[in-house]
This record gives C-alpha cells, structure tokens and sequence, in this order.
C-alpha cells in the first residue's frame, strides 16, 4: 500500500493508516461513473471521493468529511490539495492519530515515536 494516492484529478494526495472494510462496494460505484482506479487500496477510494466532492464546490475540509462519512471502518489520514496548499485535513476514526508541534514545524503520524526526536509536544486526537 505505497503512500500518498491521489484522486483521479492528481489534484488531492492522501496517506492512510486502517480499513475501509466498504471499500469494494465504493470501489464499484466510482468505477461505474467512469474513475480509473490505478490500485487495488482503499486508500485510493478514499482520494477519488474527496476529488468528487471538490468537484460539487465543497472546501477541502468538507470534502474530506464527506467522503468520510461514506467510509465504514477505521482509517487514521492526513489530505493535501493542490487547490489548497496551506491546508492538512486530519482526520481519525479507530485508528491512533498524533500532531506533533516542533519549532516552526508540524507532524502528522500515527504514533510520538515517529517524531519524538524532533519534539516531545503533541495532540492526541480523539
């Protein structure tokens, strides 16, 4: 499951940590309106659904919760847009999610340990 997968306007980029165990029946849907699917993740469904809800006008955030609310399963993610380059949608059903603030800096992971040698502070998010 190589990360990011992006949406079939190349214009969201997207990592994901969990399941979405509805994936296949979302799968068929965006295949039978015509979107390629370039794998076989989950990770990419998700993408395509952001990519069509930006299309219907929403922002990048609500895009991505709408999407979301389709997804049944577990998914911790982190969203990138180029139409909205100072934005990171997080998201986080089921699966751990962390921020980490560093001096003049952000990270994202599903665990401290993965920045914890550039910063102890953090968020746990619920």
């Amino acid at each position: 499951n190589a990360h990011p997968h992006t949406d079939y306007g190349n214009r969201v980029a997207l990592v994901h940590n969990g399941v979405i165990t509805n994936s296949y029946h979302l799968r068929e849907e965006l295949q039978a309106q015509g979107v390629h699917l370039a794998s076989e993740t989950d990770s990419e469904v998700i993408a395509h659904l952001i990519g069509q809800y930006l299309d219907r006008g929403d922002s990048l955030r609500d895009a991505t919760a709408h999407a979301l609310s389709r997804c049944d399963g577990t998914w911790g993610l982190a969203v990138l847009s180029k139409t909205h380059p100072d934005e990171i949608v997080v998201a986080r059903n089921g699966s751990p999610m962390v921020i980490g603030i560093g001096q003049g800096r952000t990270f994202i992971a599903s665990e401290t340990s993965a920045f914890s040698r550039y910063t102890k502070e953090f968020i746990a998010m619920q």
